[in-house]
């Protein structure tokens, strides 16, 4: 049985799934993390996400944060009784993207039973 990620990959590329194509690395790893937690009841904060080493330096995240901002992929929300802490969380845009992978992914693990 082929692997059923290598076919996810085949078929992402072949369906062209719009949206994140103008991210680059760094900022899609970010916003992988914002969703991840979010879909785990963990909204990250952004000071949370200044720590995240494997995206880059604090003055590099900030700028990430902006981009996905700008782009609408990202939205702030505050919680609670401390309105100066702010929580990332996806937008509307970036989770239809993640459900249409979830999808793609779904389709590959199926194909791959019949390849």
């Amino acid at each position: 049985m082929p692997n059923p990620y290598l076919i996810f990959l085949w078929l992402k590329k072949i369906e062209s799934i719009p949206l994140i194509h103008s991210i680059d690395h760094s900022s899609q790893i970010l916003l992988d993390y914002v969703t991840i937690e979010y879909k785990f009841g963990n909204s990250l904060t952004v000071t949370q996400a200044m720590k995240l080493k494997v995206v880059g330096s604090p003055a590099t995240i900030q700028r990430k944060i902006d981009e996905l901002l700008a782009l609408d992929l990202i939205t702030f929300t505050r919680r609670g009784g401390n309105m100066r802490k702010k929580f990332l969380i996806p937008s509307k845009i970036a989770l239809l993207h993640y459900d249409q992978l979830g999808n793609l992914f779904s389709e590959a693990m199926e194909y791959s039973k019949t390849w």
